[in-house]
């Protein structure tokens, strides 16, 4: 048996990447009982699911649940609704985040915008480096 021209070999490459591409949001999908990493996406906590914590790039991250630890995200959205709770700290960079809910720890946001509702608290310390805020 010849073996595989080069052309071969990369098709069946480049259709074993695209099927990890596929698999790999799937993968993300089961680690929510844990911690939950994202890039590029939207992460959901649903009122009544707790997870470890939360790091998030580029994306958006809503908390209607409980996250046990800390939350931080880079170059995306970050809301803590009225039912979310954070347990630990909140961190961003670049981005803009809105707490509804309660943070059990600090809020640090490096750049972006900052809102804090009627409904929402913060038991820590905030600290905002550029950007606006509303409180």
């Amino acid at each position: 048996m010849d073996a595989p021209s080069d052309a071969v070999r990369r098709r069946r490459i480049a259709l074993a990447l695209a099927f990890v591409a596929l698999l790999l949001p799937l993968a993300t999908g089961a680690a929510t009982a844990q911690s939950v990493q994202g890039a590029s996406g939207t992460v959901v906590v649903e009122e009544g699911e707790t997870v470890d914590g939360i790091d998030g790039v580029a994306g958006t991250v809503v908390v209607r649940g409980t996250v046990d630890g800390d939350l931080s995200g880079a170059a995306g959205s970050i809301r803590i609704a009225e039912t979310g709770r954070v347990a630990g700290d909140v961190q961003a960079a670049a981005g803009t985040i809105v707490v509804d809910g309660a943070v059990g720890g600090s809020v640090e946001a490096g750049a972006g915008a900052f809102e804090l509702t009627e409904a929402g608290r913060i038991d820590g310390s905030l600290d905002v480096g550029a950007g606006s805020i509303t409180v």
